[in-house]
């Protein structure tokens, strides 16, 4: 009985000293803020991989990056008077006064103009189709001379860019594709656009010097094949057309889209998806967000006429939603149903 009641009172004890620093460290955290809001442009368009910086004075506290919906948090911060620095290449870089007063949560939302390229260095006609944007580096947001932008239906049409960072394709008869940017000692990147005839998209695209160079050749290698064999039965579709659509899950996005629309094509969860060129057997394309996502391409029954993706696909490996579908395994057949999509993540 003795031993009993010393070993309690020594439970007591132990879970007494445990409480006090517990309560300390939920007392610090309640004394502190958070500043959280979203970057967009004028139109509402929210911009990625943005770098914000809070400093004291001269000093950094705090730095965060936008998420693909814009999005972001810097924690764990005193009341005070602070200065917000916000910066993403092909964009105006903005400097703000935020001023902390009391813990919890400041909502603080940043809009940022895109910077437009010359018009001068593009092209004096009116009719001038393609696409124009700069390239830069993702740590410091500095421009990135020599990069190299290869359109995928064409090797040949490459272009650099120049000592600015920036850059100038002609895309003749407009439409939807994508860009592969290289450059010696930075990780290659798939970014897309859509451009209308006698229109230009602009793209501001960041590299990531901090990566391995991956050995996933044949990845672009099969995508650019059938970039090269494209047929009715395929469709493609860029970021910006999924972002316009306002939608958050991709199958939803897509089936918004104006390109999928005109198409007459039909997207379900029972496609076969690949993410970034590898197969994702049993994976539902509903399953993945859509911000997160700079390009689509899907193709129909007998529309990748590479067949790189049939003979990618794990044999006997289910496609889509588990147990499948009458109705759409039927879609697949007439044609009309997508049997392939390959998703590349931003």
């Amino acid at each position: 009985m003795f031993v009993a009641q010393r070993l309690v009172r020594r439970a007591t004890l132990l879970l007494g000293l445990a409480a006090a620093p517990l309560a300390a460290v939920h007392a610090q955290r309640d004394s502190t803020a958070t500043v959280r809001g979203a970057v967009r442009t004028a139109e509402g368009v929210p911009i990625d991989e943005v770098l914000l910086v809070l400093s004291a004075d001269t000093a950094r506290v705090a730095e965060a990056r936008t998420l693909g919906n814009g999005s972001y948090s810097l924690t764990r911060l005193t009341p005070g008077a602070y200065t917000l620095t916000v910066r993403r290449i092909g964009y105006e870089s903005r400097t703000l006064p935020v001023e902390i007063t009391t813990a919890g949560v400041l909502r603080f939302d940043v809009t940022l103009a895109q910077l437009s390229v010359p018009l001068d260095a593009v092209s004096a006609s009116d009719t001038w189709t393609g696409v124009v944007g700069v390239v830069g580096e993702y740590a410091t947001m500095q421009p990135i001379g020599g990069v190299r932008l290869r359109p995928l239906a064409n090797d040949g049409d490459s272009v650099h860019t120049d000592a600015q960072g920036r850059f100038v394709l002609a895309v003749p008869d407009g439409g939807t594709g994508a860009l592969r940017a290289e450059r010696e000692g930075y990780q290659p990147r798939l970014v897309s656009f859509r451009v209308r005839t006698g229109e230009r998209a602009e793209l501001a695209v960041l590299l990531d010097s901090g990566r391995t160079q991956r050995n996933d050749a044949w990845v672009w290698k099969d995508l650019a094949q059938r970039h090269r064999w494209s047929t009715p039965r395929s469709v493609r579709v860029a970021r910006a057309e999924l972002l316009a659509t306002g939608a958050r899950n991709l199958l939803v996005a897509l089936e918004q889209s104006p390109t999928v629309q005109e198409s007459n094509l039909i997207f379900t969860r029972g496609a076969c998806l690949f993410v970034n060129g590898q197969p994702r057997p049993g994976f539902p394309l509903d399953a993945i967000v859509a911000d997160r996502v700079e390009y689509v391409e899907a193709y129909a029954l007998r529309g990748d006429l590479s067949r790189t993706l049939a003979v990618r696909w794990p044999r006997g490996a289910s496609c889509g939603a588990p147990g499948g579908d009458l109705a759409i395994r039927r879609a697949i057949e007439s044609g009309l149903g997508i049997q392939y999509v390959v998703v590349w993540l931003r």
